[in-house]
């Protein structure tokens, strides 16, 4: 990630004849009637300025968006460029009433100032701003959905959606949010409706691979109230932005996702976002992969105190997953241990002296690397994979398992709460403070849990060994142990925002994920990817289509797992012609004439995964 200027300076430079200021200018601005936005064509010869500006007024709903009300608005501008000021007039042509700036027929002075910030270049006046790509940048495409007037709808959570700003339109300069920060490259635009309160997070990936005239890709998140802008291009209800990932709690109600390119458009590029939304006081469930599934929930008060708790459901019989402990060299954070080890997720394990030496069993495949110091239980798998939890004996091996993890103490024995820290060699204190904890559990059908409760920090009080029995209780477990917790506790899981980290671990005693501490131990879950088919993001045109005349339709695609959608069609008439961008989007296009009706499938193909078709059906009427 490139590293933000602390301070943007604007220079307003004498543009030299050899600046041509021709060509496309997005326009927004907001007179005694509201909002407006539109584009303007200029051609730009010697000193003179001048060209149409075609405007749509807009209103503001109840959310604080802007929709357009349907009026056109039509105008001419006629100006002198003078150094850093385009001065002159603008005449709104007889015969449209309405026209932004007078009434028909009549001439307004107008007044701009001409900016350059690195090759982009605006026009400011009060109350309006144009704006001209990056004359060296590549043109905007046509409208698409994910333009700023169009959002792309998120149809779940969680939500995965590979695509590209390359190629995309620029109208947001800035965000309220961070006004410092110059975002005048192009974006792609997502709605999301947030059913009750909770917290919206929105993660996005792509940084640093190459972009256009020897930059990289820079894009950027931003979470908006609404999508209203202000003269100078200024989102202005941007509720946080952030080079990666960023947390919001939100109500129930609309919110829009942006992904934004930092600077101008050589930094556009391919990115990948994902987006979740998790409610408080419920849980938010999501799969991992075959036979894993993750669940989060943030209690205002469980044992009368906030906490978070985060769980991993393995179903132990479904084909492909394996659970063993991992053993590390020295030190090293759960996540790391798990992404070195290729598995889908991993949790810390059992407890360490100060060399990071395991004072608890650890034993992979049949090999001891360590032994419980103490008498201590254990969980282990057998050659079939079921778990078991018993206790073993200081010193010694578990025969009976091919994989074995030491903690203390027993949580749960049959359904039974079972809090003995003498029997286990512990001080009372330890179970009766509340701490960061993390436990396992196996469930009455042979399942297994893994979970973890955040402490120390304002994302959770944490829990006391009895508490944490009970919970475990209420998630379905019949046995249950207690690992290594405090600021040990950790649960990484591969393709989760933040770097995979789940919790909030507390080593570095903030509610974020940066707090992980190395650890000696960690036991790690291995199964096969999800399979999981793509999901149109627009719906299935409708049948009519006026005689006489051409059609077209947009259509947007993800992929749950975060790979680029073709598209292709099957049986499709000649003339209907289909321009796939290669960033999720298409266009279908069918001209006049030819025969009266028509079906065909258009299918989004996934590498690896099944393709996803609709079978479309046209008629002339």
């Amino acid at each position: 990630m490139l590293r933000r200027v602390a301070c943007i300076c604007l220079l307003l430079l004498a543009p030299a004849r050899a600046q041509d200021l021709s060509g496309r200018w997005t326009v927004a601005g907001r007179d005694a009637e509201g909002p407006y936005r539109g584009h303007a064509t200029l051609t730009h010869a010697q000193d003179r300025l001048e060209g149409p500006l075609e405007l749509e007024r807009l209103r503001v709903t109840a959310t604080g968006a802007l929709e357009p009300t349907g009026a056109r608005l039509a105008a001419r501008l006629e100006a002198r460029v003078a150094g850093a000021v385009v001065e002159g007039q603008r005449t709104a042509p007889p015969g449209l009433a309405g026209a932004v700036g007078g009434a028909p027929g009549s001439r307004v002075p107008v007044r701009y100032a001409l900016q350059d910030e690195g090759g982009q270049l605006r026009l400011t006046a009060p109350g309006e701003a144009l704006h001209r790509d990056h004359p060296t940048g590549p043109a905007a495409d046509e409208a698409r959905p994910g333009d700023w007037s169009a959002p792309l709808v998120v149809p779940r959570t969680p939500f995965v959606h590979a695509s590209t700003t390359a190629g995309r339109r620029s109208l947001a300069t800035r965000y309220s949010a961070r006004p410092t920060v110059s975002q005048e490259g192009p974006e792609v635009v997502y709605r999301v409706d947030v059913p009750a309160r909770g917290r919206l997070t929105a993660w996005v990936q792509g940084d640093g691979a190459p972009a256009a005239a020897g930059q990289t890709v820079d894009v950027d998140v931003h979470v908006l109230r609404s999508l209203e802008l202000d003269a100078s291009g200024q989102a202005v209800a941007c509720l946080a932005r952030d080079d990666v990932a960023v947390e919001v709690e939100v109500e129930a109600g609309t919110y829009y996702v942006v992904v934004d390119t930092y600077t101008s458009f050589d930094r556009a590029g391919a990115y990948t976002l994902r987006i979740d939304v998790a409610p408080d006081d419920a849980w938010y469930e999501r799969p991992v992969a075959q036979g894993v599934r993750l669940r989060t929930k943030r209690y205002p008060a469980l044992f009368g105190a906030p906490q978070t708790g985060s769980v991993l459901d393995v179903d132990l019989a479904a084909p492909g997953v394996v659970v063993k402990p991992i053993v590390s060299q020295g030190c090293a954070t759960p996540s790391a241990l798990g992404r070195r080890a290729g598995a889908v997720a991993a949790i810390n394990g059992g407890f360490f002296d100060g060399s990071c030496a395991s004072v608890s069993l650890a034993k992979v495949d049949g090999a001891v690397w360590a032994t419980n110091a103490r008498d201590r239980s254990a969980l282990g798998f057998d050659a079939r994979g079921r778990a078991s939890i018993a206790l073993v004996a200081a010193g010694q091996d578990w025969p009976q398992a091919t994989h074995a993890l030491g903690g203390l103490g027993r949580l749960l024995d049959g359904g039974a709460v079972v809090i003995r820290p003498g029997a286990e060699q512990s001080q009372a204190s330890f179970a009766t403070s509340r701490h960061p904890r993390t436990a396992v559990g196996v469930t009455p059908q042979g399942g297994l849990v893994l979970a973890t409760v955040d402490g120390r920090t304002a994302a959770g009080a944490g829990m006391k060994l009895d508490e944490l029995a009970q919970w475990m209780a209420w998630l379905g477990c019949r046995d249950a142990l207690n690992l290594d917790g405090g600021g040990s506790t950790a649960l990484w899981v591969r393709g989760e925002p933040f770097g995979g980290v789940v919790n909030h671990p507390c080593d570095n005693r903030k509610p974020d994920r940066a707090g992980e501490r190395g650890v000696s131990t960690a036991l790690a879950v291995w199964a096969r990817p999800l399979d999981e088919d793509a999901v149109w993001l627009t719906p299935a045109p409708a049948g009519a289509v006026a005689a006489g005349a051409a059609w077209t339709h947009e259509v947007v695609a993800a992929d749950p797992e975060g790979a680029r959608v073709r598209f292709r069609l099957e049986g499709a008439p000649p003339g209907l012609a289909l321009v796939d961008r290669g960033d999720g989007t298409a266009r279908l296009a069918w001209p006049p004439g030819g025969p009266a009706s028509v079906t065909f499938r258009l299918v989004g193909a996934v590498e690896g995964s099944r393709p996803v078709a609709r079978t479309i059906s046209l008629r002339r009427s």
